[in-house]
């Protein structure tokens, strides 16, 4: 069960890297196999952090961090990114 868990996880996490649909996914399947609704919140709001600093990071190796950092959008996908995650891992209420 445990190699199910991992390998649905990093799918989704590849997937992520597409569009908001792999963010929303990844956040279903943390919320989903999470032991606990808290434990979901916190790994789905991590992984939203986490995802949006590779993205920045991204960003920079590609030079349009300095562009890229002061738009009013880099904030709102930030913002996007963590409710989205954290609301698709509301799948943990379902289960």
């Amino acid at each position: 069960m445990y190699l199910v868990k991992v390998l649905a996880i990093v799918f989704a996490i590849a997937i992520s890297l597409f569009h908001w649909i792999g963010i929303a996914l990844t956040g279903a399947l943390i919320g989903f196999f999470a032991k606990s609704y808290r434990s979901a919140l916190l790994f789905s709001s991590l992984y939203a952090f986490a995802f949006w600093a590779f993205f920045i990071a991204y960003s920079a190796t590609l030079g349009f961090f300095n562009k890229f950092i002061g738009l009013p959008l880099t904030y709102l996908s930030l913002a996007l990114t963590v409710v989205l995650a954290i609301a698709s891992s509301v799948l943990r209420v379902l289960k």
